[in-house]
C-alpha cells in the first residue's frame, strides 16, 4: 500500500497535479521517497524540479522534513540534485525557489562527471539560469565552467563568460590566439578587454612625464585583431568602434598622454613576421586610426623640425585632410550634392588655396580666369554624365587629382590668446596677395591636451590658440641666407615688400616686427607674415614684441639711475608669467628696449612707449634693404634677428652722420645709398612713407632699376621654389 501511495505522488508530480500531491502529503506519504526513473533514482523534489513545477516545488520545500540533499547511491556514486536538475532544464522559477533555502543547499555540490549545477546551465545554454546561480559560485567553479566550454568549444559560451562574467583567462587557445576563437560572438567591450592583456605598447610612467612605449613580451594579439584574415566581428559591430574604445581604456589613466600618440603607437606595431599592422588592415581601418591621430581629427602634423620655435609660438608643417569636405560641405545644396555653378565655386577657393595651383593657369588675368572656369566646366561634364551634380566622394577624387591629395598648411600656435585674436582680426580686409591670409577651419582650434612634437621637448598645449595659414615656400631670410639676390633681384624682392607695407600702412596698422623671417614667398610673390606685434597706427603703442635688430633709436631707453633699474626690474618681474626671453630685458650698458607688456599690472615702467607710427615699419625695411644689399646686417646681431649684446649701444645711439657713413661704406648704388638714407634717420619724422618708397626712383628709374617687378622676381625665385614647381612655371612662361 505504501510503494502504491508513493508511486502516485510521483504520478502526480509528473502530471504537474499539485492539488493531488497535496492531498498525498497530508495522508503521510513520505516526502524523501525515492523512485527509479530512466534508471535515475529520484526523490519527488528532484522530480518536480525537473519538470520545472514550481508551485509543487514550494509545496515540497515547505514541509520541514524534506531532504534537500542528493540522493545517497551504493559504491560511492553521485547522485543528482534538484537543483542540478533545474539548471540543466532551465527552469528559472525553480532554481530560484531553490535558492531561496540559502545554506541548507549546496549551490557549488558535484554530480557524476564533477559537474556543477552552474555549468549544466551554461552549458545548454540557459543564460538566465547562470545569471541566478552565478553569484553563488566560487572562483574555483568559475574557472571550471570556463575550461569546459573551452573543451568543447563552445566560443560562444566562452565570449559570455569573458565579457559578461569578468572571468580572467589565458590569451592564448591550442597554440592560438583565444581572440580568433571568441572575436565573431564577443562585443565592445569584451574585445577591449582581451586586447588590452595582449598590446604592443604600454604606458610608462617609471620616469616623468608618462609616455607610450613600446612592450616587448606580447603574443600580437592586436596585429592579428586588424588583420581582416585572421579576426572577424559580429556584423553589428565595427572594428573602428573598437580600436576608439580600446584607447579610450589605454589613457583612461593617462594624464600626459594624447590620443594621437597611442594611435600612432598601434600604427607603428608589426606583426610577429615584422609586418606593419598599417599593411595588414583594411584601408578604412587604417584611414580612421590615422584620422586619430590628427588634430581637430584633420590636421597632420609633420615628422621634422618644425619652421619656427619661439617663446610665443611655434609654426608647423601639416597636411589638410578636411579641407575638401569643408569646402564642399559650405556649396553643397540641401540634398548633399553640388551643381556645376558650386563646383566651379569650390574650384575658386582651393585654387587659391593649393599651394603650386597657379601652375594650372591660377593667374589673376581675365582670359586666365575665363580658361580655369571652363577647364572646370568641363571636369564637372566628365564626372556627371548620367546627372547634373556631383557627390562628395566624386568631388574629393577629382580634388585628389586637382590639387594633390591633400593640402599642405603651416599651423602657428600661440601661446597668448592676445596674439591669437591680433592674427586673425588684423587679417579682415587685407588682400592675400600681400599677405599670408588664413584659411577655413570648421571650428576655433585649441590643444586641450598634450601634444608633444616627434623629436623635440616641445608640448603644444603650451600654445593652445591655433591657426591654419596656406603652406608657403621659404623665407625671405633663408632664401637671401642661400641666394642672396643682388642687384635687380634684391631690387624686385624690396618693391613686393615695400608694397605689402604700404598696403598694411593704408589699412591703419604697422607691422610691427618686420625682418626678412616675416616675409614669405608663396606661389610666386612675396607676403608678410606674423602679426603679433602689429599695432594701429596712431592708437596703440609698439614694443609688446620685437626683433632688436630692426628697432630704431627711439625705441631704446638707457636706465639714469639704481633707482630706475629697481623700477624696470620691479615692472618685469611683476609680468614674469608673460616674458617671452628674459634673456632680451635684460640692460646692455643700462641701454634697455621700451618694452611693455600689454596685460601689465603692479608697477610702472620708468620710461614711455613709442606710439605705432609707420616710421617704425619705414626703419625696418631701411635695415632690411641694407642687409640684402650687402649681405651684412647694419647691427651685428644673430639669426633670430636679435642685436648682439655688445653693440645694443651702438644701435640706441645712432647719429646721421654715423649712418650716412656707414651706407656709403657698405652700398655702391647712387639710388639704392639716397633710398637708405631716407629710412634710416634718427628722426621718425624725417622717414620716409611706404607710397613714398614704392614711388622711390630706384624701383621706378634711373640706369639700375631697368627691369619690371614680376619678371625680375621671376628669374630668381624660380632657384627657390621647389623643382616641379618651378620647370612648370618656367615651362608656362616660355609659351606664353
Amino acid at each position: 500500500m505504501a510503494a502504491t501511495v508513493h508511486s502516485d505522488l510521483f504520478t502526480a508530480i509528473s502530471k504537474g497535479q499539485i492539488h493531488a500531491a497535496s492531498k498525498l502529503l497530508d495522508l503521510g506519504t513520505n516526502v524523501n521517497a525515492t523512485k527509479m526513473i530512466n534508471k535515475v533514482l529520484y526523490t519527488p523534489l528532484m522530480l518536480a524540479a525537473e519538470k520545472g513545477h514550481d508551485d509543487i516545488v514550494r509545496l515540497l520545500l515547505e514541509r520541514n522534513d524534506i531532504d534537500v540533499n542528493p540522493v545517497q547511491l551504493p559504491q560511492a556514486k553521485k547522485g543528482l540534485t534538484p537543483l542540478y536538475l533545474a539548471a540543466m532544464a532551465g527552469h528559472l522559477p525553480v532554481v530560484k525557489e531553490l535558492l531561496k533555502l540559502g545554506s541548507k543547499i549546496d549551490t557549488n555540490i558535484t554530480v557524476e562527471r564533477n559537474v556543477t549545477p552552474l555549468q549544466a546551465a551554461m552549458m545548454r545554454g540557459h543564460t538566465d539560469v547562470v545569471d541566478a546561480l552565478w553569484p553563488y559560485a566560487d572562483d574555483k567553479i568559475k574557472q571550471r565552467c570556463l575550461h569546459a566550454a573551452l573543451e568543447s568549444q563552445k566560443f560562444e559560451t566562452v565570449a559570455a563568460l569573458i565579457q559578461d562574467r569578468g572571468l580572467d583567462v589565458n590569451i592564448m587557445y591550442q597554440d592560438a590566439l583565444l581572440l580568433e576563437f571568441v572575436a565573431p560572438f564577443m562585443d565592445v567591450k569584451g574585445l577591449v578587454y582581451l586586447l588590452e592583456k595582449d598590446l604592443p605598447i604600454k604606458i610608462d610612467r617609471s620616469d616623468r612625464p608618462e609616455h607610450v612605449s613600446a612592450n616587448p613580451d606580447h603574443n600580437f594579439s592586436w596585429a592579428t585583431f586588424v588583420d581582416p584574415s585572421a579576426v572577424t566581428l559580429n556584423d553589428s559591430i565595427a572594428k573602428e568602434t573598437v580600436v576608439d574604445a580600446l584607447v579610450d581604456s589605454i589613457l583612461a589613466d593617462a594624464t600626459a598622454i594624447s590620443r594621437a600618440h597611442v594611435m600612432q603607437a598601434l600604427l607603428a606595431s608589426t606583426d610577429q613576421h615584422n609586418r606593419p599592422v598599417v599593411a595588414l588592415a583594411d584601408a578604412s581601418l587604417v584611414t580612421f586610426m590615422k584620422s586619430q591621430t590628427y588634430l581637430a581629427g584633420r590636421y597632420e602634423i609633420a615628422d621634422g623640425p618644425p619652421i619656427h620655435i619661439g617663446a610665443a609660438s611655434v609654426i608647423v608643417q601639416a597636411v589638410d585632410h578636411g579641407m575638401y569636405a569643408q569646402v564642399f560641405d559650405e556649396y553643397a545644396d540641401d540634398d548633399g550634392v553640388l551643381n556645376v555653378d558650386a563646383f566651379v565655386d569650390c574650384n575658386h577657393v582651393l585654387c587659391k588655396l593649393a599651394p603650386g595651383s597657379f601652375v594650372a593657369g591660377a593667374g589673376d588675368d581675365v582670359d586666365d580666369a575665363k580658361m580655369r572656369e571652363e577647364s572646370w566646366i568641363q571636369a564637372f561634364d566628365a564626372l556627371t554624365p548620367d546627372n547634373e551634380c556631383i557627390d562628395v566622394d566624386d568631388f574629393r577624387r577629382f580634388c585628389e587629382a586637382t590639387y594633390g591629395p591633400h593640402l599642405k598648411v603651416a599651423m602657428k600656435f600661440m601661446r597668448h590668446v592676445d596674439d591669437y585674436t591680433r592674427e586673425r582680426q588684423l587679417r579682415h580686409g587685407l588682400c592675400s596677395h600681400r599677405i599670408v591670409g588664413l584659411l577655413p577651419i570648421q571650428a576655433d582650434l585649441s590643444v586641450l591636451q598634450s601634444l608633444r612634437l616627434t623629436g623635440y621637448d616641445i608640448d603644444l598645449a603650451e600654445f593652445p590658440h591655433v591657426i591654419v595659414m596656406p603652406a608657403g615656400g621659404r623665407s625671405l631670410a633663408d632664401m637671401a641666407h642661400h641666394e642672396r639676390p643682388q642687384g635687380r633681384d634684391a631690387r624686385s624682392v624690396l618693391h613686393q615688400v615695400a608694397a605689402s607695407l604700404d598696403h598694411l600702412h593704408n589699412h591703419g596698422f604697422v607691422h610691427g616686427n618686420l625682418s626678412t623671417k616675416h616675409v614669405l614667398s608663396m606661389q610666386g610673390q612675396l607676403k608678410l607674415i606674423d602679426f603679433t606685434a602689429t599695432a594701429q597706427i596712431g592708437v596703440d603703442h609698439v614694443g609688446a614684441k620685437w626683433s632688436s635688430a630692426c628697432l630704431p633709436p627711439e625705441m631704446f631707453y638707457q636706465l639714469r639711475n639704481d633707482a630706475e633699474l629697481a623700477q624696470y626690474a620691479a615692472y618685469w618681474r611683476d609680468q614674469s608669467s608673460s616674458i617671452p626671453d628674459r634673456n632680451a630685458l635684460r640692460p646692455r650698458s643700462n641701454f634697455v628696449v621700451r618694452a611693455f607688456c600689454r596685460s601689465a599690472s603692479g608697477h610702472a615702467l620708468p620710461y614711455t612707449t613709442v606710439r605705432a607710427s609707420t616710421a617704425l615699419d619705414a626703419w625696418a625695411f631701411g635695415c632690411m634693404m641694407f642687409d640684402l644689399i650687402t649681405g651684412t646686417s647694419l647691427v651685428p646681431s644673430s639669426r633670430s634677428h636679435d642685436i648682439l649684446p655688445t653693440y645694443v649701444a651702438t644701435a640706441a645711439t645712432w647719429t646721421d652722420e654715423k649712418l650716412r657713413q656707414r651706407v656709403v661704406e657698405a652700398v655702391h648704388d647712387p639710388a639704392a645709398q639716397q633710398l637708405l638714407l631716407q629710412l634710416l634717420v634718427v628722426e621718425p619724422s624725417r622717414r620716409l612713407t611706404m607710397d613714398q618708397v614704392v614711388d622711390h626712383v630706384y624701383f621706378s628709374g634711373g640706369p639700375h632699376a631697368d627691369v619690371t617687378d614680376e619678371d625680375d622676381f621671376d628669374d630668381w625665385v624660380l632657384d627657390s621654389v621647389p623643382g616641379d614647381i618651378a620647370r612648370t612655371r618656367a615651362k608656362r612662361n616660355l609659351h606664353a
